[in-house]
This record gives structure tokens, C-alpha cells and sequence, in this order.
């Protein structure tokens, strides 16, 4: 069994279409072992990705187990940590199942995302439960495509269990320098990687036909600077696009969008279930204005141009993270968000180096999953490659 483990199933783009990367590489590569995903909330997960994944249990039993305990970060995980020595399932008989499940997993996978860090403190009960439970029940364990900042510096009583806990994983990967540096702080552990975001499974698809520029919007209802965005949106340099789409990321997004239908007539909305379910809607040319990481890390892989917003704390290191792999999107700030480029840049380092980096993000798929691997996947399945390289770090090749 094949465990998935995550802050997924709360209805965001970002966080169902990495689960949904995941289960099409496990289906492409024609894993047979059962897959279970565990994410906040079952039903959200369930009513969406089980439509595309009838073979996949939804659960979100360790989520609900986090739940219960502290809302302090380095206690949270300390918790996870110390669960089977401080009583385990005997001390929650309504988990029964989940307790059978463990035991039957033989691949622990806390899949990306950014969930883990002092914003959502529960959520550092992952970290340390997913550890203590390879080291209970003896399964492969994996972080993969992990963002784990904000992070409050961890004090000297949890140090010595933060490291026994990382050095549990088989491999840790994460998604930006500044988590990486933050683990390699607390660990020297080699299974310590940094790599690529999970929705690099997904490979970039060209359109399936010639479509209008467009000028995409992705922007969420705390985040202020929405005016200069309805501004730009309707100013003379965007008559240029023939298309105004605006991003709903999560359902509360689209709150935002009668703002710019307002200023924009014609504007049209696309909703977090269909950008997951695809096609991507971006086209070499497009241009996007985002609050957002995943619209922004999409629509560069996809050729796009953009501007983005900071906030001095969680997202510098989410955007920046995109800007390091070689955006050529621009910060807000750093100009008129009404000087939309005429054009996209002569040379794209995101956009040339993406097969690149699918590739390699899918051979590390292969060598997590590898043993699980069916022998003979479908030939029109377009499988991940089969090799296993000797180490997590030869698989990571950029």
C-alpha cells in the first residue's frame, strides 16, 4: 500500500493538483499496490479527485489525529513524534482503521505543498507522525517537493528530536533553498534534497489550438493591491489582449471576480476545479498578475510573462523559490503594473529548462515507487521511467 499524506483536500488549485500529479504518475507508471490519500477534508477530496480516481481511498483520519493536539508548532510535532510511545491507536479506538492501514503501507509519502510551518502549527504533527510511524511499522518513508517555511527557530529541547526525525526519512525533498537551508540546520542527513515542486510531474502541454492573448488575474481576497490590479486590467496597455480570465484558486476567490467584471467587460472566471482537471489555460504571449505561487509557477512554465506580489514574510519565499528557476515575471513594486510587455522574453530559462526538470522530477517518482512498479505498464500510459538510480540525489538532476 501506498500511503499519501498532506495538507490536500481543503478545494485549492495548488494543493489538488499536486495529489492529482501524484496519482497520474502512480497510474502511468502502472503502480498496482492501492493507494490511499489523506488530506483534510475526505469529502472535498473525494467528490473531485475520486471522480478521476475511483481506485483511490480518500481518508483523512491522520489529518483529523492532528487535529487534537496542540496548536504550537515544535509541540505539534513533538506529539507526532512521541505517538506510539505515549500510547498510540489505544488512545484513539475510533482510529482502528487507520491504525490497519499503517500497517499494511509499505510507502509513506507526505507529498508537497506549503503546510508545514508556523502558519498551520498542527500541521508539524505530520512531520513527526509520519516519522515515528516508519520507524513503528518499518515502511519506506519520503518528503517530496516540500515548502517549509515560515519556521520559528527551533529551541534546543526539540533540536535532538528534529533531527532523529528527519534522519527517519528515506529522503526528504524540498522546494526551496531557504527550507533546505532551514534542514540542513537542524540535520546534516544527505537524504536532505533540494528539488522541484511536485507539479512538476505535469508535463507543460502545447495548446490544442491557436487562442486570444490573454490577461490573467489570480489574486485572493486578504492579499491588498487589488485596485492597481482592476486598474492595469483596464487600462490602455491591456487592450492589447483580446481575453480578461480571472483564476478563482479557491472558492472564496471568486468574491474578487465581480470587481473585475466590473471593470472588465467580458471578463470571464475559471474555477480551481477545472485549472486541476486542465488543460492549462495559457499560451506562450499571456501575460499574468498574481498573489498566488502556483498560477505563477504554471503560467512561467507555460511561457507566460506576469508580475507578482511579495508580502515580506510567506510568499517572498514561494515566489522567490519561482524567480530562482528562472521566472522572468517581475515583482510588484518594481514598476507600473500597467507596463504589460508587448512580448515574452527572447530566452525563457523556465521554459527551456522544463522537460529538463519533468524528467528528472518523474525519475525521482520511479525511484520512490519503483519497487511498486507494474512490469509492463500500458504503452499509450506514457510511464515514467523504470530505472531506479542507486541514490535520491543521482535521481535529481537539474
Amino acid at each position: 500500500m501506498i500511503y499519501l499524506l498532506g495538507g490536500a483536500g481543503n478545494g485549492n488549485f495548488g494543493d489538488e493538483l499536486i495529489v492529482r500529479c501524484w496519482l497520474e504518475a502512480l497510474r502511468a507508471a502502472g503502480v498496482e499496490a492501492p493507494v490511499v490519500c489523506d488530506g483534510n477534508y475526505a469529502g472535498i477530496s473525494r467528490r473531485f479527485l475520486g471522480t478521476l480516481h475511483p481506485e483511490v481511498a480518500f481518508v483523512d483520519d491522520v489529518n483529523r489525529l492532528k487535529a487534537r493536539g496542540p496548536d504550537t508548532f515544535y509541540a505539534a510535532f513533538a506529539r507526532g513524534w512521541r505517538f506510539y510511545d505515549n500510547g498510540g491507536f489505544e488512545r484513539h479506538p475510533d482510529l482502528a482503521g487507520l491504525a490497519a492501514r499503517l500497517a499494511q503501507t509499505r510507502v509513506l509519502h507526505l507529498h508537497g505543498g506549503g503546510y508545514v510551518n508556523t502558519i498551520w502549527p498542527k500541521n508539524a504533527f505530520l512531520l513527526g507522525f509520519a516519522a515515528a510511524t516508519s520507524r513503528a511499522f518499518g515502511c519506506r518513508l519520503v518528503g517530496t517537493g516540500l515548502g517549509l517555511l515560515p519556521a520559528a527557530p527551533a529551541p534546543e529541547l526539540y533540536r535532538p528530536l528534529l533531527a532523529e526525525a528527519i534522519a527517519a526519512f528515506d529522503l526528504i525533498e524540498v522546494r526551496d533553498r531557504w527550507s533546505f537551508d532551514w534542514l540542513r540546520g537542524l540535520s546534516d542527513s544527505p537524504r536532505i534534497v533540494l528539488g522541484l515542486d511536485d507539479s512538476f510531474l505535469m508535463r507543460r502541454e502545447p495548446p490544442a489550438a491557436p487562442g486570444p492573448r490573454t490577461l490573467h488575474v489570480s489574486w485572493f481576497g486578504f492579499a491588498d493591491g487589488f485596485e492597481a490590479v482592476l486598474d492595469a486590467a483596464a487600462g490602455a496597455r491591456a487592450a492589447g489582449f483580446e481575453r480578461v480570465l480571472f483564476w478563482g484558486c479557491i472558492d472564496h476567490d471568486l468574491r474578487l471576480f465581480d470587481r473585475l467584471a466590473a471593470a472588465c467587460r467580458g471578463a470571464e472566471a475559471i474555477r480551481w476545479q477545472d485549472l486541476v482537471q486542465g488543460p492549462i489555460p495559457v499560451r506562450p504571449g499571456d501575460h499574468l498578475i498574481t498573489a498566488r505561487f502556483h498560477p505563477h509557477l504554471i503560467a512561467a512554465r507555460y511561457g507566460a510573462t506576469g508580475a507578482y506580489r511579495v508580502d515580506q514574510g510567506y510568499y517572498d519565499v514561494k515566489q522567490g523559490s519561482i524567480v530562482d528557476l528562472g521566472s522572468p515575471f517581475r515583482r510588484i513594486g518594481a514598476g507600473s503594473l500597467a507596463e504589460l510587455p508587448a512580448a515574452p522574453p527572447a530566452f525563457n530559462p523556465i521554459v527551456r529548462l522544463d522537460a529538463g526538470r519533468v524528467a528528472a522530477k518523474r525519475r525521482l517518482a520511479a525511484w520512490i515507487h519503483g519497487e511498486l512498479l507494474a512490469a509492463a505498464p500500458a504503452a499509450d500510459a506514457a510511464p515514467l521511467p523504470l530505472a531506479v538510480p542507486e541514490t535520491a540525489a543521482a535521481a535529481l538532476l537539474f
